[in-house]
């Protein structure tokens, strides 16, 4: 579910109470905040488990709290992501390490073409 899990953080995402504490710190009513945190409650009860409340979760709650539309809420989702992305195709190409992982790749990893037979 968008908003919840997280490939590396678990049990729970530590940016995510961050940044609904600066919310609530800074005076955002909560509204969109306490319904994220039922939903989150919602979601482990139908899971089975706990899915922690991840960054693009509580980004969005706080965006909602300062009255962003969602289709607006998109774009600076990609916007607040270019910094990292061009940060790492700099670290890749100062290091050499995207050379050396298609080198890699190309040497160990058979490619199957589910078209062929």
């Amino acid at each position: 579910m968008p908003g919840f899990g997280h490939r590396f953080h678990k049990p729970d995402d530590p940016r995510s109470p961050r940044l609904l504490g600066v919310a609530r710190e800074a005076g955002c009513k909560g509204e969109f905040i306490d319904m994220l945190t039922l939903l989150a409650t919602e979601v482990d009860r139908a899971s089975g488990r706990h899915l922690t409340i991840n960054a693009t979760g509580a980004i969005g709650a706080l965006l909602s709290e300062i009255g962003f539309e969602p289709d607006v809420m998109r774009g600076l989702a990609v916007v607040s992501r270019s910094g990292g992305l061009v940060a790492h195709i700099s670290e890749e190409r100062k290091t050499k390490s995207a050379r050396l992982i298609e080198h890699l790749a190309k040497e160990h990893v058979t490619y199957f073409d589910p078209g062929s037979n």
